[in-house]
């Protein structure tokens, strides 16, 4: 789907449910939007009950759902639409949640493997090592460079990466 058309869905549903955050494509502002991805606090149950009842869609689907993660199929005028919603579980989560889903999967990918040379395990809910996970507040990019001691990730937008500038 358009960006236009994800950003009218979110919107409206941001003012309907409330805590809701928007992550991914739709952050970034892609003109082509795969999946509409949100972080929340509000527990995946009372959600796609809320859902349910403002799309008051028949054809609403739940694909997938656990206490931390649910994606929903709606078939819509435009086209079919996919939204992922991941439960966090405390500020921590929240916030790193909101950064990390927030980076293209290039930028995630390559944290995670820095992360993985390092001994830490990176992925969605934070960063941990040796099963201990760390407690980083306010936690960005900068900082997880700082932390993970690497350079930052050399930054190509998506749609210029098949080309290149010569000097």
């Amino acid at each position: 789907m358009l960006y236009k058309e994800a950003y009218s869905i979110v919107r409206s549903l941001k003012q309907f449910v409330g805590d809701l955050y928007v992550v991914g494509s739709v952050r970034r502002k892609e003109e082509t939007v795969l999946d509409i991805e949100f972080v929340t606090r509000v527990p995946l149950n009372i959600m796609s009950n809320k859902l349910a009842q403002y799309f008051d869609n028949p054809k609403l689907k739940i694909d997938a759902q656990s206490a931390r993660y649910m994606r929903i199929h709606m078939p819509c005028d435009f086209g079919d639409v996919y939204m992922d919603f991941w439960h966090a579980d405390n500020e921590y989560e929240y916030f790193f949640m909101k950064t990390f889903l927030s980076l293209d999967k290039g930028h995630q990918n390559y944290y995670k493997l820095m992360a993985q040379n390092q001994g830490f395990k990176l992925n969605q809910y934070g960063l941990y090592k040796e099963g201990l996970q760390f407690d980083i507040p306010h936690l960005t990019k900068e900082g997880l460079n700082a932390i993970l001691e690497i350079p930052p990730y050399p930054y190509c937008p998506p749609r210029l990466a098949s080309f290149s500038v010569e000097a």
